[in-house]
């Protein structure tokens, strides 16, 4: 588990919305994995009626979740550019108090680009209804340890993964999907996390971070 050391916060911002700009127009996900995720919803949570994306970037993860559950998802992300897709600017290490308890479902497959990924799934938890849940995306290919960069500032194996939401929260289970986007047909894999509320106080296992 590593992450990137940036000079102050507006290096980061800058650093973010910049790459942001750049890749507007690509999806990390697909409709078929929001399917599959929407699936799982509506037999494990079939009461789920709001949500949001973070790091959403053009929107899509956040239309084809609403599509495929019916619930309202919100489409956020930290570059002003959501703006122009109907969606909410917010940093995703930011509690909002619009949003606090009151969420059936935060999804994220940015957690890679956390400046302080501990502040980012406390803040994430902190939306969740009382039966909602946290969807936190990792694969071998985006979110494994490698050498973190201003762009995919934090960086972290499966199990530093697995541990880590266990540490902030309870995970209750992990989804195995097949990216048939990729020849190799790599593994994503969902972390479903819900709010531990016997668990109090800042987690400082992880020094690091």
């Amino acid at each position: 588990m590593d992450r990137y050391n940036f000079r102050n916060y507006d290096e980061y911002r800058s650093a973010q919305i910049e790459a942001n700009k750049k890749k507007i127009q690509r999806n990390w996900a697909n409709e078929a994995e929001m399917r599959y995720l929407a699936d799982w919803l509506r037999l494990n949570r079939p009461t789920v009626k709001s949500g949001v994306c973070h790091g959403a970037r053009n929107g899509k993860e956040a239309e084809w979740l609403s599509k495929h559950t019916g619930a309202k998802i919100i489409a956020a992300d930290i570059s002003p550019t959501i703006l122009d897709f109907g969606g909410v600017q917010w940093d995703f290490h930011e509690k909002n108090p619009e949003w606090s308890g009151v969420l059936d479902v935060v999804y994220c497959n940015a957690l890679d680009h956390a400046y302080d990924a501990n502040l980012a799934v406390e803040a994430m938890l902190d939306s969740l209804s009382p039966n909602g849940v946290l969807v936190l995306q990792w694969t071998p290919c985006g979110h494994r340890d490698f050498y973190p960069n201003k762009i995919d500032c934090f960086a972290a194996n499966l199990r530093e993964y697995k541990m880590f939401c266990n540490q902030h929260g309870k995970l209750v289970e992990t989804l195995k999907i097949k990216d048939i986007r990729k020849a190799a047909k790599i593994l994503l894999y969902h972390l479903i996390v819900k709010s531990n509320p016997v668990q109090q106080g800042p987690k400082n296992s992880f020094k690091l971070l």
